[in-house]
């Protein structure tokens, strides 16, 4: 008896998949070299693309460019291989491709005993040994869960090319308040520059008794004023270069970091506006749209596994009969049914979540166009509010601070008209950069919200 189950059990052995994962505990020191020497190579950008399947959303790189920190083509590529959330989604795309090998095939196979007398072990054993038919040729569950699979894999795939589209635009996003900080502080550091020529001026005519009392007072408080300010913009330099740092998944001690300037602008607020706004053509290229209607297709996907569930199960096998005298060989079929019923509930509900799937669609189609519309009237705004005001508005309060400067040369009693310059001066400042700002944003947000391509962009 104990030698017909080791039979059994050694029988069954080659059947199963020896597969295993070794343990790969982390290494601390492995793990911050790989964050400090993060980089955008070529070999690591190939391997981030390799999964992205639309041509569209490939981002257009130029490899000869990576060297170039003021340009597009790094961060871009640095946000493709390290960005966290690009990370994440290529992983949940390997993660299906890797369940798709295995979705969809036969059901485990059966290998069984049967003791026909307890008191005589060694009489009357029946072994068998059934495969699952209808899985071994694809048909009913076994079918619907590849398809499912299949669906699956269309889906994550869609969520990358999604999170690349997303990465892009919010890379740029970076770039640019980055770039306008940068602007910002380097303009407020000139002017106070300005402020401290001015006040050995002021100290000087103090001395000499040619001032009213309590101007110097007054105009060292505007200048602390002044610097204090700077501080503060210093300050929301280090988050914004940290922001970008994020985004990119690089360190912020990255000396590419330091190099943003301003040109990061200069093409953010010229070219086309965009195409019309149509909504057929945003249903076929919009990477948002594109993952809810994939959405759909996986909701049709499960409805069709559980339609399938309605299967019967069909297994096959030999079997034979071993007793002391005799050696019987026969066959086994196996068919069991789902209970009347048991099945309706779930293709019920699978209806159900596909008529919501449709109106998800629907919803994300309003928002798209209704984000779209709005995107392109805020572009409009700000730009003109960039070029019309905010800009001449800078140029006129850059003369009054250069005419005020030289009156105060040759007449000290202008002192109180040189802190209202000085002040003007300042806020015209802040406010250039901050509507340059919004016109730039404004047109990164136009071409996201219209899902322009790369070359559609430049």
């Amino acid at each position: 008896m104990h030698r017909t189950i080791l039979l059994i059990i050694i029988c069954g052995l080659p059947l199963v998949a020896c597969q295993s994962a070794p343990p790969e505990p982390l290494d601390p020191v492995a793990l911050t070299r790989a964050v400090e020497g993060r980089s955008a190579d070529e070999a690591s950008l190939r391997q981030a693309l390799a999964l992205i399947d639309q041509p569209d959303l490939r981002p257009v790189l130029d490899l000869n460019r990576l060297d170039q920190a003021d340009h597009g083509d790094f961060w871009q590529a640095s946000a493709l291989c390290h960005g966290p959330a690009l990370r994440a989604a290529r992983r949940e795309l390997e993660a299906v491709l890797a369940l798709r090998e295995s979705a969809g095939l036969p059901e485990r196979i059966a290998l069984g005993g049967r003791f026909l007398d307890l008191a005589e072990l060694d009489r009357d054993i029946e072994v068998s040994a059934s495969i699952d038919i209808l899985g071994l040729f694809g048909l009913g569950p076994s079918g619907a869960a590849r398809a499912l699979a299949d669906a699956e894999v269309r889906r994550a795939a869609a969520g990358l090319e999604e999170a690349a589209w997303r990465t892009r635009f919010d890379v740029e996003q970076a770039r640019l308040a980055l770039a306008v900080q940068v602007g910002l502080v380097a303009e407020l550091r000139a002017q106070a520059l300005e402020v401290a020529s001015d006040l050995e001026r002021f100290a000087a005519l103090d001395r000499l008794g040619r001032l009213a009392p309590a101007a110097l007072a007054r105009v060292r408080a505007h200048a602390r004023l002044l610097d204090q300010g700077i501080a503060d913009e210093a300050r929301a330099l280090v988050d914004r270069r940290a922001a970008l740092a994020e985004v990119v998944g690089i360190p912020l001690d990255h000396p590419r970091l330091e190099a943003v300037g301003v040109a990061t602008l200069d093409h953010l607020l010229g070219g086309d506006r965009g195409p019309a706004i149509e909504p057929l053509a945003l249903l076929a290229r919009h990477p948002e749209l594109r993952r809810r209607r994939l959405d759909y297709a996986l909701s049709e996907a499960r409805l069709r596994r559980a339609v399938a569930a309605q299967w019967p199960a069909l297994r096959l096998g030999p079997k034979a009969k071993i007793s002391p005298d005799d050696f019987i060989t026969g066959g086994l079929v196996d068919l069991s049914l789902p209970w009347p019923g048991s099945t309706s509930g779930p293709i019920e509900a699978g209806r159900i979540d596909r008529a919501r799937a449709r109106e998800r669609l629907e919803e994300a189609l309003l928002s798209v166009l209704t984000r779209a519309r709005a995107a392109r009237a805020r572009e409009e705004i700000a730009r003109l509010a960039f070029l019309d005001e905010a800009t001449p508005a800078q140029a006129l309060a850059a003369t009054t601070w250069r005419g005020m400067r030289a009156r105060f040369r040759v007449d000290e009693s202008s002192w109180d008209r040189w802190t209202d310059a000085l002040n003007l001066r300042t806020t015209a400042i802040r406010s250039f950069w901050r509507a340059r700002e919004a016109a730039a944003r404004a047109r990164v947000e136009l071409a996201r919200e219209l899902a322009l391509s790369e070359s559609d962009d430049e």
